[in-house]
Protein backbone atom coordinates (compact mmCIF):
# COMPACT_ATOMS: atom_id res chain seq x y z
CA UNK A 1 0.00 0.00 0.00
CA UNK A 2 1.40 3.39 -1.05
CA UNK A 3 0.92 5.68 1.94
CA UNK A 4 1.33 9.34 1.11
CA UNK A 5 1.87 12.27 3.44
CA UNK A 6 -0.92 14.78 2.86
CA UNK A 7 -0.29 18.50 2.54
CA UNK A 8 -2.19 19.09 5.80
CA UNK A 9 0.07 16.59 7.58
CA UNK A 10 3.18 18.28 6.17
CA UNK A 11 1.95 21.64 7.44
CA UNK A 12 1.25 20.20 10.90
CA UNK A 13 4.64 18.50 10.98
CA UNK A 14 6.33 21.71 9.82
CA UNK A 15 4.58 23.65 12.57
CA UNK A 16 5.96 21.36 15.26
CA UNK A 17 9.41 21.50 13.64
CA UNK A 18 9.42 25.29 13.89
CA UNK A 19 8.12 25.29 17.48
CA UNK A 20 10.77 22.72 18.44
CA UNK A 21 13.50 24.88 16.91
CA UNK A 22 12.34 28.02 18.72
CA UNK A 23 11.92 26.50 22.18
CA UNK A 24 15.23 24.65 21.80
CA UNK A 25 17.00 27.92 20.98
CA UNK A 26 15.73 29.43 24.22
CA UNK A 27 16.63 26.31 26.19
CA UNK A 28 20.18 26.43 24.82
CA UNK A 29 20.36 30.19 25.42
CA UNK A 30 19.74 29.68 29.12
CA UNK A 31 22.08 26.69 29.19
CA UNK A 32 24.93 28.70 27.67
CA UNK A 33 24.34 32.12 29.21
CA UNK A 34 23.22 31.50 32.79
CA UNK A 35 26.70 30.77 34.28
CA UNK A 36 28.13 34.08 33.04
CA UNK A 37 24.84 35.84 33.89
CA UNK A 38 25.16 34.79 37.53
CA UNK A 39 28.84 35.71 37.59
CA UNK A 40 28.43 39.12 35.92
CA UNK A 41 25.53 40.08 38.17
CA UNK A 42 27.56 39.09 41.27
CA UNK A 43 25.04 36.46 42.35
CA UNK A 44 27.92 34.09 43.02
CA UNK A 45 31.18 32.68 41.62
CA UNK A 46 31.39 30.67 38.41
CA UNK A 47 30.82 27.47 40.40
CA UNK A 48 27.36 28.76 41.33
CA UNK A 49 26.68 29.50 37.67
CA UNK A 50 27.71 25.99 36.75
CA UNK A 51 25.37 24.68 39.42
CA UNK A 52 22.49 26.45 37.65
CA UNK A 53 23.20 24.30 34.57
CA UNK A 54 23.04 21.24 36.81
CA UNK A 55 19.70 22.47 38.15
CA UNK A 56 18.44 22.67 34.57
CA UNK A 57 19.38 19.03 34.12
CA UNK A 58 17.54 18.16 37.32
CA UNK A 59 14.47 19.97 36.01
CA UNK A 60 14.71 18.02 32.75
CA UNK A 61 14.90 14.72 34.61
CA UNK A 62 11.85 15.62 36.71
CA UNK A 63 9.92 16.72 33.63
CA UNK A 64 10.81 13.52 31.79
CA UNK A 65 9.89 11.33 34.75
CA UNK A 66 6.43 12.81 35.21
CA UNK A 67 5.73 13.45 31.52
CA UNK A 68 3.28 10.53 31.31
CA UNK A 69 1.31 11.76 34.33
CA UNK A 70 1.47 15.37 33.11
CA UNK A 71 0.20 14.37 29.67
CA UNK A 72 -2.67 12.33 31.12
CA UNK A 73 -3.83 15.49 32.91
CA UNK A 74 -3.03 18.17 30.31
CA UNK A 75 -3.39 16.08 27.12
CA UNK A 76 -3.41 18.37 24.06
CA UNK A 77 -2.51 21.35 26.25
CA UNK A 78 0.83 19.80 27.23
CA UNK A 79 2.86 21.76 24.70
CA UNK A 80 1.11 25.02 25.54
CA UNK A 81 1.81 24.58 29.24
CA UNK A 82 5.43 23.58 28.56
CA UNK A 83 6.00 26.74 26.53
CA UNK A 84 4.30 28.89 29.19
CA UNK A 85 6.54 27.33 31.86
CA UNK A 86 9.59 28.06 29.73
CA UNK A 87 8.50 31.66 29.14
CA UNK A 88 7.79 32.30 32.82
CA UNK A 89 11.08 30.67 33.81
CA UNK A 90 13.10 32.79 31.37
CA UNK A 91 11.32 35.92 32.63
CA UNK A 92 12.21 34.83 36.18
CA UNK A 93 15.88 34.65 35.24
CA UNK A 94 15.77 38.05 33.51
CA UNK A 95 14.28 39.64 36.66
CA UNK A 96 16.44 37.66 39.12
CA UNK A 97 18.17 39.45 41.96
CA UNK A 98 19.85 36.37 43.40
CA UNK A 99 21.25 32.99 42.45
CA UNK A 100 18.19 31.34 44.05
CA UNK A 101 15.89 33.04 41.54
CA UNK A 102 18.22 31.96 38.72
CA UNK A 103 18.12 28.38 40.03
CA UNK A 104 14.32 28.47 40.10
CA UNK A 105 14.23 29.74 36.53
CA UNK A 106 16.79 27.17 35.42
CA UNK A 107 14.78 24.31 36.95
CA UNK A 108 11.67 25.62 35.18
CA UNK A 109 13.41 25.81 31.80
CA UNK A 110 14.76 22.29 32.26
CA UNK A 111 11.36 21.03 33.36
CA UNK A 112 9.70 22.46 30.25
CA UNK A 113 12.35 20.75 28.12
CA UNK A 114 11.45 17.41 29.71
CA UNK A 115 7.84 18.03 28.64
CA UNK A 116 8.00 19.51 25.15
CA UNK A 117 10.63 17.15 23.68
CA UNK A 118 8.60 13.91 24.08
CA UNK A 119 5.34 15.69 23.20
CA UNK A 120 6.64 17.25 19.97
CA UNK A 121 8.33 14.06 18.83
CA UNK A 122 5.27 11.91 19.49
CA UNK A 123 2.87 14.50 18.04
CA UNK A 124 5.04 15.25 15.03
CA UNK A 125 5.47 11.58 14.18
CA UNK A 126 1.71 11.05 14.39
CA UNK A 127 1.32 13.02 11.16
CA UNK A 128 3.46 10.71 9.03
CA UNK A 129 2.99 7.04 8.08
CA UNK A 130 5.00 4.61 10.20
CA UNK A 131 7.30 3.73 7.31
CA UNK A 132 8.50 7.35 7.31
CA UNK A 133 8.98 7.40 11.08
CA UNK A 134 12.79 7.24 11.00
CA UNK A 135 13.00 9.99 8.39
CA UNK A 136 10.61 12.18 10.37
CA UNK A 137 12.61 11.63 13.58
CA UNK A 138 15.77 12.64 11.74
CA UNK A 139 14.13 15.83 10.48
CA UNK A 140 13.03 16.70 14.02
CA UNK A 141 16.56 16.01 15.25
CA UNK A 142 17.80 18.48 12.64
CA UNK A 143 15.67 21.11 14.39
CA UNK A 144 17.35 20.43 17.75
CA UNK A 145 20.85 20.29 16.26
CA UNK A 146 20.24 23.46 14.25
CA UNK A 147 19.02 25.21 17.40
CA UNK A 148 22.18 24.15 19.23
CA UNK A 149 24.39 25.45 16.42
CA UNK A 150 22.50 28.66 15.66
CA UNK A 151 21.72 29.60 19.28
CA UNK A 152 24.57 32.19 19.59
CA UNK A 153 23.66 33.81 16.27
CA UNK A 154 19.94 33.93 17.03
CA UNK A 155 20.80 35.35 20.45
CA UNK A 156 22.77 38.20 18.87
CA UNK A 157 19.98 38.83 16.38
CA UNK A 158 17.19 39.17 18.95
CA UNK A 159 19.20 40.80 21.74
CA UNK A 160 18.15 44.38 21.15
CA UNK A 161 19.44 45.52 24.56
CA UNK A 162 22.88 43.99 24.22
CA UNK A 163 22.91 42.44 27.71
CA UNK A 164 22.20 38.94 28.96
CA UNK A 165 19.26 40.31 30.93
CA UNK A 166 17.68 41.80 27.81
CA UNK A 167 18.37 38.58 25.92
CA UNK A 168 16.44 36.57 28.51
CA UNK A 169 13.65 39.17 28.48
CA UNK A 170 13.28 39.07 24.68
CA UNK A 171 13.44 35.26 24.76
CA UNK A 172 10.58 35.23 27.25
CA UNK A 173 8.55 37.60 25.08
CA UNK A 174 9.05 35.48 21.95
CA UNK A 175 8.23 32.30 23.89
CA UNK A 176 5.03 34.01 25.08
CA UNK A 177 4.13 34.80 21.47
CA UNK A 178 4.70 31.15 20.52
CA UNK A 179 2.45 30.13 23.43
CA UNK A 180 -0.27 32.49 22.13
CA UNK A 181 0.01 30.96 18.65
CA UNK A 182 -0.30 27.47 20.14
CA UNK A 183 -3.36 28.58 22.13
CA UNK A 184 -4.99 30.04 19.00
CA UNK A 185 -4.22 26.79 17.16
CA UNK A 186 -5.85 24.72 19.92
CA UNK A 187 -8.93 26.95 19.99
CA UNK A 188 -9.22 26.64 16.21
CA UNK A 189 -8.94 22.86 16.36
CA UNK A 190 -11.58 22.73 19.11
CA UNK A 191 -14.00 24.84 17.09
CA UNK A 192 -13.37 22.77 13.95
CA UNK A 193 -14.09 19.58 15.90
CA UNK A 194 -17.28 21.10 17.31
CA UNK A 195 -18.46 22.04 13.83
CA UNK A 196 -17.80 18.52 12.53
CA UNK A 197 -19.91 17.07 15.34
CA UNK A 198 -22.78 19.44 14.52
CA UNK A 199 -22.66 18.37 10.88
Amino acid sequence: MNEKVTTASKIQFGYYWIVLFIVMVFYMTVNVKIPSYILNNHFGPLAVGSSAVVMMSVGTIIGGLIYGIFYEIAKKYTLLLAIVIEAVSVFTISAADSSIACFAGAIGVGFSFGLFIPFIFSKGLSFVPKKYGNDASTILMIATNSANFLCPYVGKLINVGGTDQSLFMVSGIIASVVAMIELIKLVGEHRAAALRQEI
